[in-house]
């Protein structure tokens, strides 16, 4: 059983639009950390300390960011856990591939992302 404690989180009002589910790797701090757990993005994070690197750059908590979008490490777990809360999300009744796709590729990034979230669905 899990519990508030457990999780890292600030509870902040937004209004209409600005108001977004939070990201499923922001919830444990566990899942920041296992950026460093993978390579290609432990080397970027090299480069990016050195001098700028074209389309990453650090974010909150210094979460690497591509274009914006979070880097989520190659681990099936933290992969897995973003897909099926996008998956069950009390707005979203069985959403087409194409649908989750498009809703997950604006806050995440990952190396063939599209067809992940196609064989999940599927």
């Amino acid at each position: 059983m899990e519990f508030l404690k457990d999780y890292d989180f600030e509870i902040k009002y937004r209004l209409g639009k600005a108001n977004v589910v939070v990201d499923a790797l922001s919830r444990k701090a566990v899942h920041v950390f296992s950026q460093r757990d993978d390579d290609h993005l432990a080397r970027i994070q090299v480069e990016l300390e050195n001098g700028p690197v074209q389309d990453y750059e650090f974010g909150d908590m210094g979460i690497l960011r591509y274009k914006n979008r979070i880097c989520v490490p190659h681990d099936e777990e933290i992969k897995g856990t973003i897909l099926k809360e996008a998956n069950r999300s009390h707005y979203v009744i069985h959403p087409s591939a194409t649908k989750m796709y498009h809703d997950l590729r604006q806050q995440y990034w990952w190396p063939n992302i599209k067809k992940e979230v196609t064989n999940f669905v599927l």
